[in-house]
């Protein structure tokens, strides 16, 4: 087996682009009838679908990751949001591009490297024997326990590191100056002396009566503004697994079990706390480069153990980790598989007060210590019995929504008159709202409401005309609703009379706003013309300190205006709208440069920018790769497409 992925491995990438990629393998049949019905997928990549079972999968997966780190302080509506979803889609979509460019470039990784990359992984490298060699029948055992053989492994880990190739060459190829980095932290550092004075709108507005004409001015120049949608007001009933368990009351044996099958949802790795100091020099850096980062952080671990609790003043003077320099070295606390393998290794062997030797790492040299241990814990029954009520009471209402939902369906089209009967056979609350045709974005509104297949059903002529029932939509996270239309409101212009409260509004605020500029455009003409002449200074607040690192509320706009003083021309006067439409006057009275920054600032500021240019330089090759692929993304919810084509 091995040999035919080795000689054939052009063969084996497209294979293992559907089969071995996470969440791309076969799904049984409905994965099959998916394949044509659109309505079961989120997005399709090319001629790939990822399905709606796909995405909730890795979904949920995301969630248990939270759960996991958090514990008891996870709270599920803080991470399963729209945006959440809609961030994980957009993810899963730039890992099937990536995986498509992979194949079609013929990357692969050598037998040398897949070797070394399965032989780092934790799980693996604990089933060593004392001679240094892998347990071989513990490793098949493992393998089988994840439903894999050592030969699909095997390939999984060299498509992964196939994968890694194009993004590394691509961010390996940014590069930022120590130059640049000086020159930044010189003008994000260079702070300003700044007095406001501002001269608002609502103060300009007292006064001002608009006159007929002004109005219906207004109004003609300005008609579709005041247009009004389309709207029907519905009552609408919703069939989700919350709604079916609130009646349910898990039983002690129902909770056991559950808690039983899941309990890696309530166990916590063995986790430390450390801080290091690190001294950094890339991994391809020449020898000579190498050896005088070893002797720097050599003498730092020698000024250490004459001063053991110097500890966390000799990170920050020393670290130049720009992460953790600050906070003395801390790292807070982390588990296994969280750091590169060799710090991982070294921070496990310590014990509480114990200080490493020099740790070399691709980032360079490391002196670790270890300030605290949490020892592998798994939470009891008793602690966790709220969250297995809730997690056995969302179990057992999806098993009763499996039950109930073609009946749901069927109740709906045979009662079509009304919702009531429906919400009184499942013991639904009937829901008022009023909808338009197209999704409301406001905040708070019921995210059913913004589903595209609920407000098509709503605005069909079946519903408006011959006022029946919708179907029963699916709205994803296994919901079902449907919907009555009580009333029904076509779009409409108002007439002037009917807006005139608004428009005199309107019309007075603008006024106002320009009164208010012109002001204050005529202020700031004065005090450049007269910079040291009487009332210079009245009407001006207190003086403010600003930098670009810490604008203090400043708008970007005007931290443009003021940072581009000339500092020999003091004190000078600059000015800016303001967002309510007003404008506010600058006084600088002082520009203060920067100090020079010390070289392992520079370099540490050179490091981020590095990143930074990376990422960016990535980001931009994604696009492109995206822009050439067709996409069409449907909602998480609703899973209407919505092409990027």
């Amino acid at each position: 087996m091995l040999e035919l992925i080795r000689n054939h491995r052009r063969l084996m990438m497209i294979l293992l682009a559907l089969f071995i990629v996470p969440g791309l393998g076969l799904v049984g049949v409905e994965g099959f009838r998916g394949f044509f019905d659109e309505s079961k997928n989120v997005a399709k990549v090319g001629s790939y679908k990822i399905s709606y079972q796909e995405f909730d999968q890795a979904f949920r997966s995301q969630l248990d990751q939270a759960r996991q780190a958090l514990g008891g302080a996870y709270d599920a509506k803080q991470f399963d949001t729209p945006q959440a979803r809609d961030a994980l889609l957009d993810s899963m979509i730039d890992q099937r591009v990536l995986s498509d460019a992979t194949i079609d470039r013929h990357l692969t990784a050598s037998d040398g490297g897949v070797r070394q990359a399965i032989e780092s992984l934790p799980a693996i490298a604990a089933l060593r024997r004392p001679d240094g060699s892998i347990d071989i029948d513990k490793y098949r055992q493992l393998l089988t326990a994840n439903g894999l053989t050592p030969d699909q492994f095997d390939a999984r880990v060299r498509f992964d590191l196939a994968n890694q190739q194009l993004p590394q060459s691509i961010q390996a190829t940014a590069i930022a100056p120590v130059s640049l980095a000086r020159t930044l932290l010189a003008a994000t550092g260079t702070q300003y002396e700044v007095q406001t004075q501002a001269f608002e709108p609502r103060a300009f507005a007292n006064g001002i009566v608009p006159t007929d004409k002004q109005l219906n001015d207004y109004y003609a120049a300005h008609r579709e503004t005041f247009r009004e949608p389309e709207s029907a007001t519905i009552q609408y009933v919703v069939l989700s697994p919350a709604a079916l368990g609130a009646d349910i009351a898990p039983t002690d044996a129902q909770l056991r079990k559950y808690y039983d099958d899941h309990i890696a949802q309530f166990r916590t790795d063995e986790q430390v706390r450390a801080r290091h100091i690190l001294i950094t020099v890339a991994k391809d850096a020449p020898a000579a480069e190498q050896e005088k980062a070893k002797q720097k952080a050599q003498a730092v671990l020698d000024e250490l153990h004459a001063h053991p609790d110097r500890f966390a003043e000799l990170a920050k003077q020393n670290s130049q980790d720009p992460g953790s320099a600050a906070k003395g070295g801390d790292l807070g606390f982390f588990g296994h598989g969280m750091m590169v393998k060799d710090f991982e290794d070294e921070a496990f062997k310590l014990q509480p007060g114990q200080t490493s030797g020099l740790v070399h790492s691709d980032f360079g040299y490391h002196i670790i210590q270890v300030t605290e241990r949490k020892p592998a814990q798994t939470r009891p029954f008793e602690q966790v019995r709220a969250e297995l009520i809730d997690a056995t009471r969302a179990d057992l209402a999806k098993r009763r929504l499996t039950d109930d939902t073609a009946a749901f369906s069927n109740a709906v089209y045979e009662q079509s008159a009304s919702l009531q009967g429906v919400a009184d056979k499942f013991k639904l609350p009937v829901k008022t709202a009023t909808v338009e045709r197209t999704p409301s974005m406001q905040p708070g509104v019921d995210p059913v409401l913004q589903n595209p297949k609920l407000l098509e059903a709503v605005f069909a002529d079946e519903s408006l005309k011959q006022k029946h029932n919708t179907a029963a939509i699916d709205v994803g996270g296994d919901s079902r609703v449907a919907a009555h239309v009580v009333s029904y409101q076509p779009a409409r212009l108002p007439s002037f009379a009917d807006v005139k409260a608004t428009v005199t509004e309107r019309v007075i605020a603008e006024e106002a706003a320009s009164r208010a500029r012109a002001a204050g455009e005529k202020r700031l003409a004065a005090l450049r013309a007269a910079p040291t002449g009487a009332g210079a200074t009245d009407g001006f607040g207190a003086p403010v300190k600003i930098s670009a690192n810490q604008a203090q509320g400043f708008t970007p706009d005007a931290m443009r205006t003021i940072v581009g003083t000339d500092p020999a021309k003091l004190p000078a006067f600059v000015g800016s709208a303001l967002p309510d439409g007003g404008y506010a006057v600058y006084r600088v009275v002082s520009v203060t440069p920067a100090p020079a920054p010390t070289e392992q600032a520079a370099q540490q500021a050179g490091q981020q920018l590095q990143q930074v240019y990376a990422q960016a330089e990535w980001a931009a090759v994604l696009a492109t790769l995206r822009a050439d692929t067709s996409i069409k993304k449907y909602s998480t919810q609703s899973r209407k497409a919505d092409d990027e084509e």
